[in-house]
C-alpha cells in the first residue's frame, strides 16, 4: 500500500523538476533575446539570471516564473521610459534647426508609440 504513494510522490517530484527546467530554459532564452535587442541592460540581465527556482510544487513553479516575468516586463517598461527621456533630452539639445531633428523626432515618436502599445497590452 505504501508503494503507490511513494511512486506518486516520485512522479510529482519529476513533474515539478521538468516544469522548472522547461520554464528556466524558456526564461533564459527570453533574457538572452532581450539583452541582444537592447530591451534589457546587462545589470538586470545578470540580476534576473541569478535567481533560481526552489519550488516544490507545480503551483510554486508557476508562481516563481510569473513573478520573474513580471520583473522582466517592469525592466522593459523602465528601459522604454529611459530611452524616451534620453530622446527628448537629445531633441531639446539639438534644436529644431539641426539636420538630424526630423529623424530624431520620428524615432522619438516611434518610441512613444511602442511604449503606449506596451501599456495597452499590459492593461488589457
Amino acid at each position: 500500500m505504501t508503494a503507490q504513494p511513494k511512486r506518486l510522490a516520485a512522479y510529482q517530484d519529476e513533474v515539478v523538476y521538468e516544469l522548472m527546467v522547461n520554464f528556466q530554459d524558456m526564461f533564459v532564452r527570453h533574457l538572452g533575446i532581450a539583452l541582444e535587442t537592447g530591451e534589457l541592460d546587462e545589470i538586470n540581465y545578470r540580476r534576473l539570471m541569478m535567481d533560481t527556482c526552489t519550488a516544490e510544487t507545480v503551483e510554486e513553479v508557476f508562481s516563481f516564473y510569473e513573478d520573474k516575468y513580471k520583473e522582466l516586463k517592469e525592466c522593459f517598461r523602465k528601459n522604454m521610459l529611459n530611452r524616451i527621456l534620453k530622446g527628448a533630452e537629445y531633441i531639446e539639445m539639438i534644436g529644431k534647426d539641426h539636420p538630424n531633428y526630423k529623424r530624431a523626432m520620428e524615432k522619438y515618436d516611434r518610441l512613444v508609440e511602442s511604449y503606449r502599445e506596451f501599456e495597452r497590452r499590459e492593461s488589457a
